[in-house]
C-alpha cells in the first residue's frame, strides 16, 4: 500500500504539501496540484481516514436514528441525507431505535463517546433521555420529522397538527361524522400532533362524541389488531384516518379480508405518501410529506452546526399536501 511519504517523494514535494492537497487543495498551486494528482492516480493512493480524523478532530461520520429499519417513509430520508452528507465529506451510519429496547444508555453512549460528528434523530427522545442531556452540549443533534417541545433541538418537519386537521376536515366535508384515528409509532411527538389535529377538527365540527381513537403502530400485526378494534366499536366509523401509510395499507388489507369494501363501506386515509400508496387497491388517499427535502435540509443544518454556526433554536416547517386518491368517498350512510 502506497504511503503519503512515497507520494511526496514521487511528486517531488514535501509530505506537508501532499497533506495540504488532501485537506485544502485550494491552497496548493495548480502546477503542484497536477503533479500530486498524477502520482495519486498512478499509485492508487488512498488517504488514511483514521489519520485524517486524528488531525482534524472529526470522524467524518453522521449517525442517523430511525424508528425501524425497512420503514418505507424513512428510506427516502436516509437516501437524501446520505447523498447530501457525501457532498460535505461525511458518511452515515443508520441506527434503529426500537422503542422497546433502545434504552437510555444507548443514547447517552452515542452522544458522549463522539462516535460521530453529528446525529440526526428521526425519532422523539424519551423523557428520561431528555432529562439526562438537557445540560449537554456535545455532539450536535438535529431532528428530522420530530420535535420535542420541552427540550427544543434544531428540527426540520411539517406542521403535523395542521396536516392531520386538513385530512380530517376533508373526511368531514365528504359527509363522514363517525371517524376513527389510528395512531402510528408510540412516543412520537409527530403522531401526538396528528392526533391533536384530528381531535381539533372533530371538535370544531361538533363531532367529538363520534370520534374513535385507536392506538396503532407500524406493522401488519398492529394493523390487524387496530382493524379488529375498529370493527368491534359501537361507534361504527365510516372512515378511518391512520397515522402513517404502512398502517393504512395494513388496514386496507384487513378490511378486505373482512369483506368491508373501501371506500363504499369505509373510507381510509393515510399519512406520508410512501411509494406504495399509489399501488394499493384502491389507491390510498394520504398526506404527502417532502421526505427527501426534509433529509437534505436536515443534513445542511447539521453540517452548519458542526462548522460552528449557532442553530440551537432553528426550526424549518415545510409544506405538506393532501393527495386524494380512490380510498376515500362520501359515506354510504351518514
Amino acid at each position: 500500500m502506497t504511503t503519503i511519504k512515497e507520494v511526496a517523494d514521487l511528486a517531488g514535494v514535501s509530505i506537508a504539501t501532499v497533506s495540504r492537497f488532501l485537506n485544502n487543495p485550494d491552497l496548493v498551486s495548480n502546477k503542484t496540484r497536477q503533479k500530486v494528482e498524477k502520482v495519486i492516480t498512478q499509485t492508487k493512493f488512498v488517504p488514511s481516514t483514521s489519520a485524517k480524523s486524528l488531525r482534524s478532530g472529526k470522524t467524518g461520520l453522521i449517525i442517523v436514528v430511525i424508528p425501524r429499519i425497512g420503514d418505507a417513509f424513512y428510506d427516502g430520508i436516509i437516501q437524501s441525507i446520505s447523498k447530501q452528507a457525501k457532498t460535505k465529506g461525511y458518511n452515515i451510519l443508520v441506527k434503529e431505535a426500537l422503542f422497546s429496547s433502545f434504552e437510555l444508555d444507548d443514547y447517552l453512549a452515542m452522544i458522549n463517546s463522539k462516535q460521530a460528528d453529528g446525529i440526526i434523530l428521526c425519532v422523539s427522545l424519551p423523557q428520561k433521555v431528555r432529562d439526562a442531556i438537557k445540560s449537554y452540549h456535545g455532539t450536535p443533534i438535529v431532528m428530522a420529522c420530530e420535535a420535542n417541545d420541552d427540550f427544543p433541538l434544531p428540527n426540520v418537519r411539517i406542521d403535523n397538527f395542521l396536516a392531520a386537521k386538513e385530512a380530517t376536515d376533508y373526511l368531514i366535508q365528504l359527509g363522514h361524522q363517525r371517524i376513527a384515528y389510528i395512531s402510528g409509532y408510540d412516543n412520537s411527538s409527530a403522531d401526538k400532533q396528528r392526533e391533536a389535529g384530528f381531535s381539533q377538527a372533530m371538535m370544531e365540527a361538533g363531532l367529538s362524541e363520534k370520534k374513535l381513537i385507536i392506538r396503532g403502530g407500524s406493522t401488519l400485526e398492529d394493523a390487524r389488531t387496530a382493524t379488529e378494534e375498529l370493527l368491534k366499536s359501537p361507534i361504527k366509523p365510516t372512515a378511518s384516518f391512520c397515522g402513517n401509510d404502512e398502517m393504512a395499507i395494513g388496514v386496507l388489507h384487513e378490511l378486505k379480508a373482512n369483506n368491508i369494501q373501501v371506500p363504499d363501506d369505509m373510507s381510509v386515509i393515510g399519512f406520508d405518501n410512501i411509494r406504495y400508496a399509489e399501488m394499493t387497491t384502491p389507491t390510498l388517499t394520504t398526506i404527502s410529506q417532502p421526505n427527501r427535502d426534509i433529509g437534505t435540509l436536515t443534513m445542511d443544518i447539521l453540517s452548519e452546526i458542526i462548522d460552528g454556526l449557532d442553530k440551537s433554536n432553528h426550526t424549518e416547517v415545510l409544506a405538506h399536501k393532501l393527495i386524494i386518491r380512490q380510498s376515500t368517498s362520501t359515506p354510504r350512510v351518514s
